[in-house]
């Protein structure tokens, strides 16, 4: 069900076409997890449990907080500038590329005017950034991340000061827009049961359990609070 995506995307997250659009995806939920109770209630046999979860939240951005990309993260010699919309990486792009580090980071940051973090390449190694991995391919990292807060975004076009879209990929610790959602029914879970947070990683194998089948080795989650939520 993308719809709610799609136009918190183009409309921002407290749109009246963002909310037509979660009504409609709310009444086609309603009618699987209808279909599924009834299912449930008459088969003696195996039953069927509903899983509905969102992969991100939403947060408004605003064009008259657009960060100009050339002006705010320029390009860095060796550097290749990957814009995330709401971070810029920069990824070494060849054994030429630059080591002074550091005296891009004071400059960046004194470019920054507050609008962003600089977040160099010892921090983007620790677990805020990395998440609960056993083993990180720092290979795969980028060195230096301008990681700004909503309603700001970086932008290579023009946007008007007056429009209002929606983006995700902010920090999800410090952006509670972030958060995702998890409802589940069904006999493998409890009734009227509540968590206040978990983390993505517990999805799978808490799935993987309800499915009977063997997660895979070397996750880093064992199903964590989510794992809560699931009757004896």
């Amino acid at each position: 069900f993308s719809k709610v995506d799609s136009m918190g995307h183009e409309h921002g997250p407290d749109a009246p076409e963002t909310a037509a659009a979660v009504a409609e995806v709310d009444a086609l939920i309603g009618q699987l997890m209808s279909a599924v109770l009834a299912a449930n209630a008459s088969n003696e046999g195996e039953k069927t449990n509903l899983v509905v979860v969102s992969d991100h939240g939403m947060a408004e951005t605003r064009g008259e907080s657009a960060l100009a990309l050339n002006q705010w993260a320029p390009e860095i010699p060796g550097f290749r500038r990957m814009n995330g919309y709401t971070r810029v990486a920069y990824y070494p792009e060849s054994e030429a590329a630059s080591t002074d580090l550091s005296g891009w980071e004071k400059r960046l940051t004194a470019n920054s005017q507050g609008r962003y973090k600089v977040i160099g390449r010892e921090a983007l190694r620790l677990p805020k950034y990395t998440g609960p991995v056993r083993e990180v391919d720092v290979s795969r990292l980028p060195w230096l991340v301008l990681e700004t807060s909503p309603p700001a975004f970086f932008t290579g076009k023009s946007i008007a000061p007056d429009k209002v879209e929606g983006s995700h990929g902010y920090h999800v610790g410090e952006v509670e827009d972030m958060n995702a959602t998890l409802v589940g029914i069904g006999p493998a879970f409890k009734t009227g049961f509540t968590i206040e947070e978990a983390s993505q990683l517990d999805v799978y194998p808490v799935a993987a359990k309800i499915l009977g089948l063997q997660p895979l080795n070397g996750l880093p989650s064992d199903g964590g609070e989510l794992k809560a939520l699931l009757s004896d």
